[in-house]
């Protein structure tokens, strides 16, 4: 009796309880994975800023020697003499010479002269840097005495051709060269080795994640990189440099740091960092395999875990069930037994 009773309230409970263990494993998998991956990118975020800082001291030693250099008086009065003066280029080698990361110095005069040191040939002339490299504010702006920015637009030329590890781009710094009076009498190059730059975020963060690689990338979205990264990688870089604001992108963000994340096909993260001093960007894939790797073990453990629980769940609704429906079956039988006779 009441068996037709007893699988459904034995279905209903089982039911009940595995939509609940169900419904909880899934919730806790979703809030552990969007918590152990804003703490990955938290941790990916602080390692760039520790890079940043640390290609900032790298930056400002470079200044350092340029602007020793430039305020060289030799070099103020080779200058001045408004000729060639090959002594120039000494001092420029003596510059290069400096720092193994330095690729090359120029120097253009007001009279349109330029030197190098002796491993660059063929400057491209003045005024081509001017309409095409230098901003017109870095000039204008007595404020400024110098400047990061990336160049590549005179790579194919043989201008570059001695530059083994510039053949994609260079970071170059300028520095104007003042006279005693405080005239501009000049303009200082110093071209670096952007890998070195590159080795700051590549090491920092290889010791932590499985790093893919890291480039930079100029204001207007151009990669300086040996390996051009994916399109869909670039189009997305690109539009996030250009984006002047600093308001949330739809799928990446910026925090007060100026490190935009967003994860590359839904999968692995992309960073987008400001060059200190620079108009450029620094971009870092980190690879999210290792992180999924064991975010699939976590998701493989609770579904393990939820079907134990089903399973006991299901022996909980079965005892749950017989003690509901015994008591009825014993007040059945008691309601049908016969009534024992009384004689009145």
């Amino acid at each position: 009796m009441f068996q037709r009773l007893k699988r459904k309230i034995n279905l209903i409970i089982s039911i009940a309880l595995s939509l609940v263990i169900l419904s909880t494993s899934i919730l806790a998998y979703t809030m552990l994975k969007s918590i152990i991956y804003n703490h990955y990118k938290l941790l990916v975020t602080q390692c760039i800023e520790q890079s940043n800082k640390n290609a900032r001291l790298y930056m400002y030693l470079i200044e350092e020697e340029t602007n020793y250099f430039a305020a060289d008086s030799s070099l103020v009065h080779f200058l001045k003499q408004g000729k060639f003066d090959s002594r120039i280029i000494a001092i420029l080698d003596g510059l290069k010479n400096m720092n193994l990361n330095i690729l090359g110095v120029s120097v253009y005069s007001q009279n349109n002269m330029a030197y190098t040191s002796n491993n660059v040939s063929n400057a491209p002339p003045l005024q081509w840097i001017l309409d095409n490299e230098i901003p017109p504010d870095f000039i204008k702006d007595p404020n400024q005495q110098s400047g990061w920015m990336l160049r590549y637009k005179f790579m194919d030329q043989s201008y570059y051709f001695s530059y083994k590890k510039g053949k994609t781009g260079v970071l170059s710094l300028l520095h104007k060269i003042m006279d005693f009076n405080g005239n501009l009498i000049g303009i200082m190059i110093v071209d670096t080795d952007v890998d070195a730059l590159n080795r700051f975020y590549q090491n920092e963060l290889s010791e932590y994640f499985d790093l893919h690689g890291s480039y930079l990338i100029t204001e207007s979205g151009r990669a300086l990189a040996k390996q051009t990264p994916s399109k869909s990688e670039r189009k997305k870089v690109k539009r996030l440099t250009m984006n002047s604001d600093n308001k949330k992108s739809d799928d990446g963000n910026k925090g007060n740091s100026g490190i935009r994340i967003f994860q590359q096909n839904g999968k692995d993260l992309i960073a987008v960092s400001s060059i200190p001093s620079s108009s450029g960007n620094i971009v870092v894939h980190v690879l999210m395999d290792p992180l999924n790797s064991k975010l699939s073990g976590l998701r493989t453990w609770l579904i393990l875990l939820s079907v134990l629980l089903i399973l006991f769940s299901i022996g909980i609704s079965g005892a749950l069930t017989e003690s509901i429906i015994n008591p009825l079956n014993h007040l059945y039988r008691k309601m049908k037994s016969p009534l024992p006779d009384t004689d009145l």
